[in-house]
């Protein structure tokens, strides 16, 4: 699996090969977004974006200096606001699609002929709203006022490649068991799933077991089932 410092440089070498600007207008017609062909459309505020997440989030003002782009503070802004949350999910897709197609055709990242995933919860702020406070909450001990709303998040990445199968968020007090049984629907009968001591639980076995049974149209046994938890590695090597 690589680093994070591997894949962040990987990145920023590589965006216009892995999110080309047609894919990304593409992507903004099929779903609707109105746009005029200027300086910042849809493909060109994507990228910029992109840069300003993997660069560690820097000020507009930096974020023109390093791509050279003459554009205001304002209209840049403007112009990321239109871009909507099921815009980003497409594109998550777009990339995720070939990302899964390669690491089908892997035979070195099967451990025993397993497909291996792990899953695991964290958190993020935003900025202090009345609709995000309401959406999502303060965390614990928190005063209304002085902090920032807070969102949990239960995410699940494939062990070898390191991409990001699927991001699920949630208001701040929800527990990463809660929403444990949606990341089966990427799975298959014999993945294994990775997961600390929040996910020890019999209620997360019966999910594996009903989601194994689903996909294999019926039929489930112990060797079919998704193999849930760090125990099953030691189960899975005797």
């Amino acid at each position: 699996m690589p680093t994070m410092t591997q894949a962040l440089a990987k990145l920023k070498a590589n965006l216009p090969d892995l999110l080309p600007a047609r894919s990304l207008l593409r992507i903004a017609t099929a779903i609707g977004i109105r746009f005029r062909q200027r300086t910042l459309t849809p493909a060109v505020t994507s990228a910029l974006f992109l840069q300003q997440v993997l660069h560690g989030n820097p000020a507009v003002g930096e974020l023109r200096r390093r791509t050279k782009l003459d554009c205001t503070d304002s209209a840049y802004c403007q112009a990321r606001q239109r871009l909507t949350v099921g815009y980003f999910h497409r594109c998550s897709q777009a990339v995720l699609g070939p990302c899964r197609v390669q690491a089908e055709n892997h035979l070195d990242a099967l451990w025993r002929d397993h497909r291996r995933f792990a899953l695991d919860g964290s958190s993020f702020s935003m900025p202090d709203t009345p609709e995000l406070r309401a959406e999502f909450g303060y965390p614990p001990g928190q005063a209304p006022g002085c902090g920032f709303p807070t969102a949990h998040l239960l995410v699940a990445f494939d062990l070898h490649h390191g991409y990001l199968l699927r991001a699920v968020p949630a208001p701040c007090r929800t527990q990463d068991m809660a929403h444990a049984a949606v990341l089966h629907q990427d799975l298959r009968p014999g993945d294994v799933l990775l997961g600390d001591r929040a996910f020890c639980s019999s209620a997360l076995w019966r999910c594996a077991a009903a989601a194994a049974f689903s996909a294999s149209s019926g039929r489930t046994s112990g060797s079919s089932s998704p193999l849930c938890l760090a125990a099953a590695m030691s189960a899975l090597a005797r």
